[in-house]
């Protein structure tokens, strides 16, 4: 499955709905007035009859009561420079996608002989603006031969765990809805979990 991908088709399929998407304008409070939700942005105030909170690892900070559920966690990538069909094939063969449960990391190459990395997840707070570097170490201590290898992109991407790692999907409050939790499974899930919200099924 390729994540961006299925962003950019429920994407088209929500305007073709009549949606109305906006990017780039994040939310930064949620109140409620004149028995209408207000959402706080920086270009304005967005209001709405229901809501629904559904960014999971992004949506942290906008309702106190869907925040005490589960922690914030950052994913941290890296694809290195392209390092040759002869390394790639090195150090994992057969262009397998490898998972390690001990350490959290996950990687593979890519078809233009990338190692793509994917850093177990940790607390916003450890990361600091440091995420290339963190990575970089975790490279190293899993593939030292790559020690000087120059890391071309790098990001973070929000996890929202809950405890018992099932997610939280119910309405906080009259008229808001909170979907997340999914604990690294957001993928699949949040699909999912949208479709039964449309259909009124969450409760």
């Amino acid at each position: 499955l390729h994540p961006l991908n299925l962003a950019l088709g429920l994407a088209a399929a929500a305007h073709a709905e009549g949606a109305l998407l906006c990017d780039r304008t994040a939310a930064t409070g949620v109140a409620r007035g004149g028995g209408r939700w207000l959402v706080t942005t920086a270009r304005g105030v967005i209001t709405a009859h229901r809501l629904v909170i559904a960014g999971d690892g992004q949506r942290y900070g906008l309702e106190p009561k869907v925040d005490a559920r589960a922690v914030m966690l950052d994913g941290l990538v890296a694809a290195t420079e392209p390092l040759g069909a002869d390394l790639a094939g090195e150090i994992i063969a057969g262009s397998h996608a490898v998972a390690e449960s001990r350490t959290g990391n996950y990687f593979r190459v890519t078809s233009d002989h990338r190692l793509l990395f994917g850093s177990g997840a940790r607390h916003a707070a450890e990361l600091s603006g440091k995420s290339a570097a963190l990575v970089r170490r975790d490279i190293r201590e899993t593939f030292p031969q790559l020690r000087d290898v120059r890391i071309d992109y790098s990001w973070g991407s929000g996890v929202s765990v809950t405890r018992n790692r099932l997610p939280y999907v119910r309405q906080a409050r009259p008229g808001l809805y909170a979907l997340g939790g999914y604990s690294g499974w957001s993928t699949v899930l949040a699909p999912y979990f949208g479709r039964l919200l449309a259909r009124g099924s969450v409760v």
